[in-house]
C-alpha cells in the first residue's frame, strides 16, 4: 500500500514539474522542491512522513508498511542576471552524477538493515526505493541525462515500479520509481 502512494505522490509531484516547464521556470525546482511536494502529497494521504531522517531522505509509513525512499533530481540551468543575461550553468549529465545515483541504494540498503537505525525507527522498513526526475533540454546539442539513466537501472538489482516521460517546453522530463532489490 505504502509504494502505491508514494507512486501516486511522485506522479503529482511530476504533474506539477511539468506545468511549470510549460512556463520554462525549471530554475524554481531541485531535490528539496520535489521531497517537499511529495511529503505534502503523502501527508494529505494520511501518511505519516519524516524527511531527511538519518541519512535517508523519506521515510513514509502508512498504517501497515514504512518505506524509506532516495531521492533524485537532475537538471541543467542557466543562471542568468538581474538583467536576463546567462551567466553560469548549473549542473550538467556526467560521471559523478551516474556514480551517485548508483551509490544512492547503497544508503537506503544499509538504511534499511541496520539494526540501529531499525530500532530507532521502532519497525521493520517494507520497502527501499528511489524516486528519481531527470530533465533535459530538447534544444540542446551537450550531454543529456536520458544518456545516462535511460536503461540504467534494470541492470543494477533496481526493479522499475512506474516511469513516465512528458516534453514540456523546451524540455523532455523523466520520473521513474525504482524499487531496490
Amino acid at each position: 500500500m505504502i509504494a502505491r502512494r508514494i507512486t501516486d505522490a511522485l506522479k503529482s509531484a511530476f504533474d506539477v514539474l511539468i506545468e511549470d516547464l510549460n512556463r520554462d521556470q525549471l530554475e524554481l525546482w531541485n531535490e528539496s522542491v520535489l521531497r517537499y511536494h511529495i511529503s505534502k502529497e503523502l501527508c494529505l494521504a494520511e501518511v505519516d512522513v519524516r524527511n531527511e531522517w538519518n541519512r535517508v531522505d523519506l521515510v513514509a509509513k502508512d498504517m501497515e508498511e514504512t518505506a524509506f525512499v532516495e531521492l533524485k533530481f537532475y537538471s541543467t540551468t542557466v543562471r542568468k542576471s538581474a538583467l536576463g543575461v546567462p551567466i553560469a550553468v548549473k549542473g550538467r549529465p556526467s560521471k559523478k552524477n551516474l556514480e551517485e545515483f548508483i551509490e544512492s541504494s547503497d544508503i537506503v540498503v544499509n538504511a534499511s538493515k541496520n539494526k540501529g537505525i531499525v530500532e530507532q525507527w521502532g519497525m521493520k522498513i517494507d520497502h527501499v526505493l528511489i524516486a528519481m526526475i531527470y530533465v533535459d533540454r530538447t534544444d540542446s546539442n551537450n550531454r543529456k541525462y536520458s544518456d545516462y539513466y535511460g536503461e540504467l537501472a534494470d541492470s543494477l538489482s533496481r526493479q522499475r515500479v512506474f516511469n513516465s516521460s512528458a516534453k514540456a517546453g523546451n524540455y523532455v522530463a523523466t520520473c521513474s520509481l525504482y524499487r531496490v532489490t
